[in-house]
């Protein structure tokens, strides 16, 4: 299981490294820069769009060029999530 992070206010995060150690593999030293948000419900589409413009702001802060990004809207209780899934295979 990947614990979050948390920002000051609370948003969760995780990093490449606990992703490649929950996985087993190597770190990639060639890649891209991707965000993933998601939502539970199509009610919350304005939180996702401040979630990704966050994100992205925080990554031109810090010098970072996002390559793609990821939005889905659904539950967290499981990984039934088509743009995760998408992610994670990539």
């Amino acid at each position: 299981m990947l614990k979050a992070y948390r920002t000051p206010k609370d948003r969760r995060y995780y990093t490449d490294e606990q992703y490649f150690k929950y996985t087993g593999q190597q770190i990639q030293k060639n890649g891209k820069t991707v965000i993933y948000t998601r939502m539970s419900t199509n009610n919350q589409k304005d939180d996702l769009n401040n979630q990704i413009e966050f994100l992205k702001q925080y990554a031109n802060t810090k010098g970072i060029i996002v390559d793609e990004i990821f939005e889905d809207i659904g539950s967290g209780l499981n990984y039934n999530r088509k743009k995760w899934n998408l992610l994670i295979d990539k």
